[in-house]
């Protein structure tokens, strides 16, 4: 009977600590997710940017670093292809949120072809780039290049080849990939660098080009991807934004963080759509605000797209149509998405209705149209 009585006792006293047990846990969940809603907790310690290159990365590289949890976050961002990035996730990796931009194809042709020849970190090769002409006459000269290029496959001039570039991004893969001298490229994991490219067992690393194969066209499958190869390996990505809508991506990508505090202020329709007066990123050192949008342009001009003919945006649409068909896709996309981030941030109603009519406005005119300019 007293052993009876004992156990009995014990099992009251175990049951009370059970209780406490649960009620503990239930306000530790109440607090984190408390703290996750007020932007106290992040949601994901591990962000990788999937950089294509003339999309604003820098511009995203800016912002999140100058964020004020850009310290507390590993944060990674290389032009690398979009499935050898995911691979490393897929196949048991450090868990991470992917990210990238997409940009409108005339506008990042026009911006490949800038870069590739004025800026003054050039490759010799890059030299051949159509220069002693003017800009207009040069990127007519570049088009018809890569237009012949099909077919006769020369050099791309170390630079970029802007044949569905973007689209590219989403189905390239160095595996398989062999440089010019026949050695393999290997992905093998992360590193704070990124991904980290191995050519043997003892770890040596590999010429630079395998880092970034989505440069050029060196599998030649790759000229014959087509829109739902691209768009599923843009739904492999966890966020996908889009440069014109410079904001609305990083509020989408702030929502995803669980960092609410700063997706407010990108969400707020109030805030302003350009740097105000003094927040030069070049201007005696000063640090704007980390909210304004800022421009980064590498010391390279901007070709006035009012100059371009209806034979350049012919020849440009030429060589990017997939490009066109996974930027238009995602623009559907981009639109509900970024509704339910404004939602989750806190916007008025009549932010989200602003916002969401200008993304659809935007896409009916430039898909519409194959003509028109953004």
């Amino acid at each position: 009977r007293r052993t009876r009585q004992k156990c009995d006792a014990v099992r009251r006293s175990l049951g009370v600590v059970m209780a406490r047990c649960r009620q503990l846990a239930s306000a530790c969940a109440a607090l984190l997710i408390a703290s996750a809603l007020h932007g106290c907790v992040s949601a994901v310690d591990h962000l990788v940017h999937i950089h294509i290159p003339k999309t604003a990365g820098a511009s995203v590289v800016w912002s999140l670093r100058h964020q004020a949890r850009g310290a507390a976050i590993n944060f990674t961002s290389k032009e690398h292809c979009a499935r050898a990035v995911l691979r490393h996730r897929s196949q048991g990796g450090t868990p991470f949120l992917s990210f990238t931009l997409l940009r409108h194809p005339i506008d990042h042709t026009l911006s490949l072809f800038m870069h590739c020849k004025h800026n003054p970190d050039v490759a010799p090769e890059r030299r051949k780039v159509p220069k002693g002409v003017d800009d207009l006459d040069g990127l007519g000269l570049w088009l018809r290049y890569f237009k012949r290029w099909q077919k006769s496959k020369k050099h791309d001039f170390e630079c970029y080849n802007p044949i569905n570039i973007q689209a590219r991004y989403m189905v390239c893969d160095v595996e398989g990939f062999r440089m010019p001298n026949g050695q393999p490229c290997q992905a093998h994991g992360h590193s704070r660098a990124g991904l980290v490219f191995r050519v043997n067992r003892r770890g040596r690393t590999v010429h630079p080009e395998c880092q970034w194969v989505a440069h050029h066209i060196h599998n030649q499958s790759l000229l014959r991807i087509d829109s739902a190869q691209a768009l599923a390996g843009a739904q492999a990505i966890d966020v996908v934004g889009i440069t014109e809508f410079y904001p609305d991506s990083m509020c989408l990508l702030m929502t995803r963080l669980g960092w609410l505090e700063e997706a407010r202020t990108w969400c707020d329709c109030s805030r302003p759509a350009k740097p105000p007066k003094g927040a030069s990123l070049r201007r005696r050192g000063r640090v704007p605000s980390p909210y304004v949008i800022p421009t980064i342009t590498h010391n390279v001009p901007k070709l006035n797209k009012s100059l371009l003919t209806p034979s350049i945006i012919r020849q440009i649409r030429s060589l990017s149509p997939v490009d066109h068909e996974l930027y238009c896709a995602r623009l559907g996309i981009f639109a509900s998405e970024v509704t339910g981030a404004m939602s989750t941030a806190g916007a008025s109603p009549q932010c989200m209705a602003s916002r969401t009519h200008a993304i659809k406005s935007y896409t009916t005119r430039v898909c519409s149209t194959p003509s028109s300019l953004p």
